[in-house]
């Protein structure tokens, strides 16, 4: 096989055995159909190749992928991981779990594509870049795509922004281009960098997959309020390009909900309440905020006692009227189930369950009160 050029322009070949055993997969006849496609397919012997790096990884971060109830988040140490052209990013812990646990079952259907397992090699740091640029040239088509688009996201995760901006414009993405420069615009958005979000508006083609651009002007208004304070959080919810006519009430929450998390309920209530900027927030996104902030205190509760905020916002949220709109009752109803972890009492569980409309919710509820 002839060396290809990496999009830093220098030759590239297998970095690691890893590397040399995902080229010598795809370039099997048929990979790309049997083992890169949409769907997962059967177990391929680079499935369980793949499998120890995965477990070492993820043993350095400390992360087990059996623990369904642990939290994942993107940050530096765990990098996003996106496997295909407009799948939202999750982070790498995340998707190499998942890989993990499919791989491990053994069943037939249940084995990951190898191009998903490649984009997840790669945000993992099991591959590098000139590797999935090799294996972009092998495969073509739409997996080369996927395999373009985890090219910006490992390159900005890796802060070489110049080298993600330069595949974001790499011909293998001409047929949808944006897909690129949407995750370099993750990475900006994630760090609440305002002015790189908005140097590459152009790129997003934003009238497209509009998904993409309503998810990202919310990251973008949270990150900012997360480091710099839910006022500058609202000054760039404001700015043009990131106000829509239908997204203040949306972005405003974005801005408050780091707040939400630092801050005692009732000094997040009074704020609320007295706050030009605030006191027009709708009911149900204000009392929302409120559970985050008793949610991040849910030590304070005592045993077999309700949380001490628990009362009063348990009474704001039933007076909700739940005919008004079905959002508004699933709205409400949700934010009944979210109180869970500060009920402490059989009577205040029965009355939550109670008050609850939506179905769902209220099996689900019923579900924890039998575990009471």
């Amino acid at each position: 096989m002839s060396d290809i050029q990496d999009t830093t322009g220098s030759s590239a070949a297998p970095t690691n055995a890893l590397a040399a055993q995902l080229l010598a997969a795809l370039a099997e006849p048929g990979a790309v159909d049997a083992g890169a496609g949409a769907r997962a397919r059967a177990p391929h012997p680079f499935h369980h190749e793949a499998l120890p790096a995965l477990r070492g990884r993820l043993a350095e971060l400390g992360v087990d992928p059996h623990d369904l109830s642990r939290p994942h988040v993107i940050d530096d140490q765990d990098p996003p991981c996106a496997t295909r052209q407009l799948s939202a990013p999750r982070p790498f812990s995340a998707a190499a779990s998942l890989v993990v646990r499919q791989i491990e079952s053994g069943k037939e259907t249940s084995a990951p594509a190898l191009g998903d397992l490649a984009c997840v090699l790669l945000a993992g740091g099991l591959l590098e870049v000139t590797d999935l640029e090799r294996a972009a040239e092998l495969v073509g088509g739409h997996v080369a795509e996927c395999f373009g688009r985890a090219i910006v996201h490992r390159l900005a995760a890796d802060g070489e922004l110049e080298a993600a901006a330069r595949a974001a414009d790499h011909p293998r993405l001409a047929r949808m281009p944006y897909i690129g420069w949407r995750a370099l615009g993750d990475h900006h958005a994630r760090r609440g960098e305002t002015d790189a979000f908005l140097s590459h508006w152009s790129g997003y083609q934003t009238q497209k997959e509009r998904r993409w651009i309503e998810t990202a002007r919310p990251l973008l208004v949270g990150a900012v309020a997360r480091d710099r304070g839910w006022q500058d959080g609202l000054d760039v919810a404001r700015r043009p390009r990131i106000a829509t006519r239908g997204n203040r009430d949306e972005l405003r929450l974005a801005a408050l909900r780091p707040l939400a998390g630092a801050t005692p309920e009732p000094e997040l209530a009074a704020l609320l309440r007295t706050e030009e900027e605030l006191v027009d927030l709708p009911a149900a996104d204000a009392l929302a905020l409120r559970v985050d902030a008793v949610l991040a205190r849910a030590e304070d509760r005592e045993k077999g006692a309700d949380h001490p905020a628990l009362r009063p916002l348990l009474e704001e949220i039933t007076a909700l009227d739940p005919t008004a709109s079905k959002d508004l009752m699933r709205q409400r109803d949700a934010l009944l189930l979210r109180l869970w972890p500060v009920i402490g009492t059989e009577t205040t569980l029965q009355e939550t369950r109670k008050a609850m409309r939506t179905p769902s919710l209220k099996r689900e509820m019923t579900r924890l009160a039998d575990s009471f």
